[in-house]
């Protein structure tokens, strides 16, 4: 914050959730970037919250939908995207196909 001039900005050692009082974190040995409030090796509580499991294995590319039995294994890391079938569906016109 002082290297890039904000002094507007307030650190906050916490995590943001829906649920007041302790809860568990879960550490991702793999990926310092993927640390979660769920168990980041089970999809099943994103399930049972009406969310399927969309990934993004390139740049640049539209969202592939991750089946529920899948493993989601790779030596590269990768975004992925929790959301709805119908929310996906809704932006879907609205997304521009890269041509690369």
């Amino acid at each position: 914050m002082a290297l890039n001039a904000r002094p507007n900005v307030t650190a906050v050692n916490s995590v943001a959730s829906e649920t007041d009082g302790t809860i568990g974190f879960y550490r991702n040995a793999d990926n310092d970037g993927g640390h979660a409030l769920w168990d980041s090796g089970l999809r099943a509580w994103m399930k049972g919250q009406g969310h399927e499991t969309f990934a993004f294995p390139q740049k640049d590319h539209l969202p592939i939908l991750v089946p529920e039995v899948t493993v989601l294994a790779s030596p590269f890391v990768f975004n992925v995207l929790f959301s709805t079938l119908d929310a996906v569906a809704g932006i879907w016109s609205q997304v521009t196909l890269f041509e690369g």
